[in-house]
């Protein structure tokens, strides 16, 4: 790269310590930022992948107990995470509570406390890359 004053090696040369050292800075975090962009790209990549593979399992079989062994199949699937969240619930849940609203009150919340945590680790530091974007 040329700048007025010469190449850019040059101007890394002349530069003083703090120059220098937001310049370092400034290469770690890019350095980091493609790392986070690269693991994320992974993560979600395969999460999507094996829900699309769970979900066609899903709607074709009609057994449940089989579709919640399938589900253990894909670790990474939020959707199958969250069936089998549900499912077990069903279970625990049947015996105890003869209450049809109570039943479906619990295993709701049950959902939406798994939908955020699974949200939650798929969205992981991406607001470290909006900041360092910024």
């Amino acid at each position: 790269m040329e700048f007025e004053g010469g190449n850019f090696w040059q101007v890394f040369q002349t530069s003083g310590p703090i120059g220098i050292g937001v310049f370092l800075i400034l290469l770690g975090m890019s350095v980091l930022s493609w790392a986070i962009i690269f693991m994320k790209y992974v993560q979600i990549s395969k999460a999507s992948l094996d829900t699309e593979k769970f979900l066609d399992f899903f709607f074709k079989s009609t057994n449940l107990k089989q579709i919640l062994e399938v589900s253990r199949e894909y670790p990474t699937s939020p959707v199958s995470q969250m069936f089998e969240a549900g499912f077990k619930d069903v279970l625990a849940l049947k015996d105890e509570l003869k209450d049809m609203d109570s039943i479906l009150s619990i295993i709701d919340r049950n959902l939406r406390r798994i939908y955020t945590i699974k949200a939650n680790h798929l969205e992981g530091w991406v607001s470290f890359l909006a900041t360092v974007a910024s």
